[in-house]
């Protein structure tokens, strides 16, 4: 009997200890594959962050030119260089160092491929001219489209990029009446001062025929019928002319569109001439003793648009219902030649461009810090 007895606590004791182990196999087999769907989930991502980083990594991109249309499109040429990944599409992040636009372009471009890529002034939105621009890949991964890291970038000085916009001439006047782009320098007459101005110096003018810039010799500035932009900061002081003060002006003063001038009416509202070929601006007016960025434009017909502070103020038509005819002849910075209606406060940052500038790019210039 006490044999069985034993016997029979063995038994029990073995099957106890046979449950116990396998109740530790299945919790160990359990236990492996909860680490194994971790493993495997891990494994899974790293290969996507893989193959993500892989394709953003080998597509490489080189900005080749950047090209600013007269209608203010901006032509971008990029190739593409040796390098695997699925190049979807590319990203210009755009700027004219206040605004920004990110456009995206979808291509097929291959390696060691070219393509030139057209941005219109609708994809550029608020961006008045491009001061700065970056390329980035979009590359397909797994499927899904991922933007990669800017992979070039072109940053222009500004008077480079005020230049890339058609800009023939820009005198700063901090400090002397030397062109900025070195076409056509001037030269003080009288008792111009340079003092304290917008973005840096200005030169100060009494409203006399003694006092202004002149410079005999141009070159470059638009001639003819060729469309154009004169565009200055004044800050004026008075209106001592009944009738209109020069603000510039250049060419012979002849009638029919020999010359041309920005100036403003004794009411504070903008005009320009051709030389008994003119048009008055209606509504907005600049105002005394502050800063106001004026301009007008020119298409090469009969059309002028007047802006003020960045804004189109006025469209008119030109009062012979002809086109100009500019002569090449002297510039004046502050007083007309002749009959000399001359402008009383300070001038800064006049400039004349060979094109018709466009809103966007007009307002561009009024919200950029030109002393940069």
């Amino acid at each position: 009997m006490k044999n069985k007895k034993e016997g029979l606590q063995f038994n029990k004791r073995g099957l106890s200890t046979i449950v116990v182990t396998l109740i530790l196999v299945v919790l160990s087999l359990v236990a492996v594959g909860v680490v194994w769907a971790v493993i495997s989930n891990l494994l899974k991502t790293g290969e996507q962050q893989s193959s993500s980083s892989f394709g953003q990594l080998f597509i490489s991109l080189t900005l080749q030119n950047v090209n600013l249309k007269t209608n203010g499109d901006v032509d971008v040429t990029v190739q593409r260089n040796s390098g695997t990944g699925d190049l979807k599409a590319i990203n210009f992040i755009v700027s004219d160092g206040t605004n920004s636009q990110v456009i995206k372009k979808s291509t097929t471009l291959q390696e060691l491929g070219t393509n030139t890529f057209t941005l219109s002034t609708s994809d550029l939105g608020n961006v008045g001219f491009v001061k700065e621009i970056s390329i980035s890949p979009v590359v397909n991964t797994n499927g899904k489209e991922t933007a990669g890291n800017v992979v070039d970038k072109k940053i222009y000085a500004t008077a480079d990029a005020i230049k890339n916009m058609g800009a023939v001439s820009w005198w700063r006047l901090n400090g002397n009446a030397n062109d900025e782009l070195g076409n056509n320098n001037g030269n003080v007459v009288g008792n111009v001062i340079f003092s304290a101005g917008k973005s840096g110096q200005a030169a100060s003018f009494d409203g006399t025929t003694s006092n202004y810039i002149r410079a005999d010799s141009v070159n470059n500035l638009p001639l003819g019928s060729s469309p154009r932009t004169m565009l200055a900061w004044i800050k004026p002081a008075g209106y001592p002319d009944p009738s209109y003060t020069g603000v510039f002006a250049y060419g012979t003063m002849g009638c029919y569109g020999k010359g041309s001038l920005l100036s403003m009416q004794n009411s504070g509202r903008l005009s320009m001439a051709f030389w008994c070929n003119d048009a008055y601006q209606a509504g907005t007016t600049a105002t005394l003793n502050q800063w106001n960025q004026i301009a007008f434009t020119y298409d090469g017909g009969t059309t002028i648009k007047f802006y003020i502070n960045g804004a189109l103020a006025d469209t008119e038509s030109l009062s012979y219902g002809q086109p100009a005819a500019t002569l090449n002849g002297p510039l004046r910075i502050g007083c007309t030649d002749d009959p000399g209606r001359c402008f009383n406060g300070q001038i800064e940052d006049a400039m004349i461009f060979n094109r018709e500038l466009t809103a966007n790019q007009i307002a561009g210039l009024y919200n950029t810090d030109l002393s940069k």
